[in-house]
C-alpha cells in the first residue's frame, strides 16, 4: 500500500486528518519465523493473524529460519498469496 501524499505546508489540509484517521484505525502486526519450519497445525496463529488484518493494517513476517519442512513452507507461502 502506497503512502498518501501530504502537502505538509497547509497544515489544516484533510489530508492530514485523513491519515490520523486511518493510523488509528490500523494494526500493526509482526511474525518472527526464527525456528525450523514443522508440521501445519502449528501456524494455525499467524492464519488468524492473516484472517483479521484489514486492508489499512501491516503485516510483516519477518523469516530467519534454518529450514525444515518445505511442505508446511509452501502452505504458508501458499496462505499468504490468498
Amino acid at each position: 500500500m502506497a503512502d498518501p501524499t501530504v502537502d505538509k505546508t497547509d497544515t489544516n489540509s484533510l489530508d492530514v486528518i485523513d491519515i490520523v484517521e486511518n493510523v488509528s484505525r490500523s494494526s500493526v502486526y509482526r511474525i518472527y519465523l526464527d525456528k525450523d519450519i514443522d508440521e501445519p497445525s502449528n501456524y494455525r496463529s499467524i492464519c488468524n493473524v492473516l484472517n483479521k488484518a484489514t486492508e489499512k493494517d501491516v503485516v510483516r513476517i519477518i523469516i530467519n529460519t534454518p529450514g525444515g519442512w518445505v511442505w508446511s513452507a509452501i502452505e504458508l507461502c501458499n496462505y499468504l498469496q490468498k
